[in-house]
């Protein structure tokens, strides 16, 4: 049970179902069955509900920065919403974002960002979640996700590289090893792979091509 500021009571189960009368009452039935909703689609969602259970009106009490009815200081309930806005991702193959999480909250962007860095005083300070917390389980939320749907996709894994180092470098080592194996060249050193696979980092996709021999 999620509990806002004003003592609103809000149920997981009333998140889903305002997910779900969105995507019906918009003919997105199908999507949602496919698990085929694009990036638009999420962002209506999330503002609906948003719009539905987390704007405060004239008659909530309003703090923060006006713009949820949520209080930030409240860890527990902020860690319910995330791990239920993460599992409808993941159940509707939607990409987690640090933006959409604001949109369904109302938590502004600064916000978060100023978590992370630790600026806030934790009203809960022997809770296990943090509020620095919440942009990493997002970040790595997305990237399981990508991982798991994206990664024999090779637009996918150009995606993926260009948003997280490590899983660029990842990517170009197994190209590396596998134009290594098309060759019947003898196999490559983890270490000589992780340095081949850095300096190609270094280049733009352009720049490579240019230093390919003419025909």
């Amino acid at each position: 049970m999620i509990k806002t500021y004003s003592g609103e009571e809000v149920t997981e189960n009333r998140i889903e179902t305002l997910f779900i009368d969105y995507c019906q009452y918009n003919n997105l039935s199908e999507q949602l069955e496919n698990r085929d909703l694009n990036d638009n689609d999420a962002y209506c969602i999330w503002h609906y509900i948003y719009n539905n259970l987390f704007k405060p009106d004239r008659d909530t009490i309003r703090v923060n920065n006006k713009t949820s009815k949520l209080d930030y200081s409240d860890i527990y309930t902020l860690h319910d919403i995330l791990d239920i806005y993460i599992e409808l991702c993941f159940r509707y193959k939607i990409l987690p974002i640090i933006e959409d999480f604001c949109t369904l909250t109302g938590i502004a962007r600064d916000t978060l960002y100023s978590w992370e860095k630790g600026e806030y005083r934790e009203a809960e300070p022997e809770a296990s979640f943090k509020h620095s917390d919440i942009i990493k389980k997002i970040r790595e939320a997305s990237k399981r996700m990508g991982l798991k749907d994206l990664h024999d996709n090779a637009i996918g894994q150009q995606s993926l590289a260009n948003n997280w180092e490590d899983m660029g470098l990842n990517f170009t080592q197994k190209g590396i090893q596998a134009q290594a194996d098309a060759w019947s060249k003898p196999m490559l050193t983890k270490e000589e792979v992780h340095q081949i696979a850095q300096e190609a980092l270094q280049y733009s996709t352009e720049e490579l091509i240019g230093q390919l021999p003419d025909e």
